[in-house]
């Protein structure tokens, strides 16, 4: 009698108590559907996240609704279910998505989930993401200086980005400083295997890595 369908898939939410006040950590159970207040957001905007972590969101008038934490879309099982949650969204709050917001990179399972639904795309730089992400989370004021420290993410200018420094004004985002670039021998490799990365940084400093 226990082996019913699941109607929706939802992980448990992680929370973290960080100066005597909880900080959520993972947003699923308990916690989402979640809004956001986002001043001048409008209604059918569909962010489908990134290719790690990925939670895809809905625009409303004003405000966002962030889906439960789907996560890594490594497997079919994953995009399946990101497909599923994106649709529950727009059922759940009577809203087609007419646009779909997107990550940079072009080989991330959500981009390519976002190029087979023929609807306008916008790409975004997954740094600037992130720092319009916690603006929005902390209603920020701008104008504002974002650092973000996320590893790698497929820049703007076609190279790969970690450790940006952004001035956030109304309207416009500038990337003014960042980490020192190097070779990623092996390229995606590296970024999961360290000894690359270290072998990239010591050959761009004139290190023998020998």
């Amino acid at each position: 009698i226990h082996n019913r369908p699941i109607a929706r898939p939802m992980d448990d939410s992680v929370v973290r108590v960080i100066g005597a006040l909880p900080t959520v950590l993972r947003r699923a159970r308990g916690y989402s559907p979640w809004p956001i207040p986002l001043p001048g957001c409008r209604r059918g905007f569909l962010a489908v996240g990134a290719h790690q972590k990925s939670a895809p969101a809905l625009g409303l008038e004003g405000e966002a609704i962030v889906a439960p934490h789907v996560g890594d879309l490594d497997t079919v099982a994953a995009r399946d279910r990101l497909r599923l949650t994106c649709e529950d969204l727009e059922r759940l709050y009577e809203c087609t998505a007419k646009t779909i917001v997107h990550d940079l990179h072009p080989d991330y399972g959500s981009t390519r989930f976002a190029e087979s639904l023929g609807l306008p795309l916008v790409g975004v730089q997954h740094h600037i993401a992130h720092a319009a992400a916690c603006l929005a989370e902390n209603h920020g004021d701008l104008p504002a200086l974002a650092v973000v420290w996320d590893g790698t993410g497929y820049g703007t200018d076609g190279t790969i980005w970690g450790g940006e420094f952004f001035t956030c004004r109304p309207g416009s985002i500038e990337r003014i400083a960042h980490l020192r670039p190097f070779a990623l021998p092996g390229g995606e490799a590296a970024v999961r295997e360290g000894r690359r990365a270290a072998y990239g940084v010591l050959r761009a400093t004139n290190i023998d890595p020998e």
